[in-house]
């Protein structure tokens, strides 16, 4: 027979005789191997798997949530871990268990697979390799419907944009919206559908500064205006709920006690001018350690103009506390340094700080005290205001202009007082001229004491001024003491508890 096909057949021959090898080889093979090479032979990974080009490709997704890594309010994005899977149906991938020995499931790369192209659209990040670890697929047969039932699973970082609504920072919650879907097929060549209503957080590690609320998916069909036909998305929906407790200790507290200590500091009674001083220099101290909380806040905050966050409102609160306050004490130091002048207080003023004193508890000086008491007055006011009414000038000019009327003259600009002898004819005896020296040195020291007394009594008064101013200065004080640590009170309670409210809202 060789010998009639002659020698162009021998090439035949040998491929032929290659053929019956590898069968025999093939035959030795594992049953899954020759699964494998049997599936893969003729498939073609960039054909969508269906039958009908018209007939999309059913996909259903579904995630577990692992970790939030962070949230940044900053750049407006959040950070997840998560595990996802993706299933559908390829109908190019199938084989009979029974001629293979009842191997329903088998695990191949991804890569000799079709994928469906699912996208996070709002993704931060545009290489698909930073985003996800593609391993492995698992295939399972369907005898039924002859189709391999196709699961991909793969682990993921997801770096997506979420507009943070931190406007009752640091008590807020944030609704954030993650959108999945295909970038090149419609609804007739993908078609994606939840698996599960929910997003599993069962694996869930808990984040120290965020609390999951909810985490659920939604299908919807979108119409672009690119397209003819609708794209199907699948929009995943976050709640999450800030802690704060971080910024309550860390930011409102010390700026409650920052700013309490510094209204205690401005308003308290002081020894000596010299400590009403200092307060000026606290409260540029304060303003200071206000400004280093803001920058810390400042950091956090995106760069926005179109609105102030709660925060923000707090501490801008408590720095114009503090900034009145200083301005209070200031006017507090003037007005005790006022009574250096040796001016009595007005009329009205006497009135108002009289009044003002006794509703404040704070003592009335006892040189006007004593003056209204027995004199039918309720309060003492009225009484110490017609005491100030006495005179169109002060007591301290009165005491002045008195005590330049008695100048106490020298001894010798008295001589003109003793009578004029002419050669000694009416010369005085020894014994009057005593009695001229006696009434001359008795009248001196009349007029000495006299000027005494009105220089006494016109320090007496100058004190007695300052007394007054002091006493002014300590009703301002103790009024904006009052006033401040009101203000204080309700804008710290008011600011927190709306916030608070709003925690407890969401």
């Amino acid at each position: 027979m060789l010998l009639v096909c002659g020698p162009k057949m021998f090439p035949l021959l040998f491929a032929f005789l290659l053929l019956i090898v590898d069968e025999a080889d093939a035959s030795q093979l594992p049953t899954q191997n020759r699964l494998v090479n049997k599936m893969l032979d003729s498939y073609d990974k960039k054909v969508k798997p269906t039958r009908l080009a018209e007939e999309p490709v059913v996909v259903t997704f579904s995630m577990e949530l692992y970790q939030i890594i962070e949230v940044n309010e900053r750049q407006q994005f959040i950070l997840i871990n998560a595990w996802i899977v993706e299933r559908w149906r390829d109908e190019f991938l199938y084989w009979d268990p029974t001629e293979y020995d009842g191997i329903e499931e088998i695990m191949l790369p991804h890569d000799v697979l079709w994928l469906p192209d699912t996208t996070l659209y709002n993704t931060l990040t545009m290489k698909d390799e930073d985003t996800r670890r593609l391993l492995n697929a698992k295939l399972r047969a369907n005898a039924t419907d002859r189709f391999a039932y196709i699961e991909l699973l793969y682990p993921t970082i997801y770096k997506f944009s979420c507009p943070l609504n931190i406007y009752y920072f640091p008590y807020d919650s944030q609704i954030c919206k993650i959108t999945f879907g295909s970038w090149t097929y419609d609804k007739k060549g993908i078609d994606y559908f939840p698996y599960s209503q929910y997003v599993g957080t069962s694996s869930y590690l808990e984040n120290e500064g965020w609390h999951v609320q909810l985490f659920k998916a939604t299908r919807r069909e979108l119409k672009y205006s690119c397209c003819p036909n609708n794209y199907t998305i699948l929009e995943l929906t976050l709640h999450i709920k800030r802690k704060p407790l971080f910024y309550v200790i860390n930011l409102i507290v010390p700026t409650c006690v920052i700013t309490l200590i510094s209204i205690i500091g401005f308003f308290t009674p002081s020894s000596a001018s010299g400590e009403r001083n200092e307060k000026v220099t606290l409260g540029i101290t304060t303003l200071l350690s206000m400004s280093i909380l803001m920058l810390m806040i400042s950091d956090k905050m995106p760069t926005t103009s179109m609105f102030i966050p709660l925060i923000g409102w707090f501490l801008l609160n408590m720095i114009f506390v503090i900034s009145l306050s200083t301005i209070m004490s200031s006017a507090v130091i003037m007005t005790q340094k006022m009574g250096l002048q040796g001016e009595r207080l007005s009329t009205r003023t006497i009135r108002i700080t009289c009044r003002l004193s006794r509703l404040v508890r704070i003592t009335i000086p006892n040189h006007l005290t004593d003056i209204s008491l027995g004199l039918g007055d309720d309060d003492g006011c009225s009484t110490v205001v017609r005491r100030n009414r006495k005179g169109d000038s002060s007591d301290v000019e009165l005491l002045r202009r008195s005590s330049s009327r008695f100048i106490p003259p020298s001894f010798e600009s008295t001589s003109h007082l003793l009578p004029h002898f002419h050669n000694n004819e009416h010369a005085p005896s020894p014994v009057e001229s005593n009695d001229i020296v006696k009434k001359l040195s008795a009248f001196k020291a009349a007029v000495i004491k006299q000027r005494k007394a009105i220089s006494e009594k016109g320090n007496t008064m100058l004190i007695l001024v300052r007394r007054e101013y002091d006493w002014l200065a300590t009703v301002i004080e103790r009024c904006s003491f009052i006033v401040f640590l009101t203000m204080f009170i309700i804008l710290t309670a008011a600011i927190n508890v709306i916030g608070l409210i709003n925690w407890l809202k969401s």
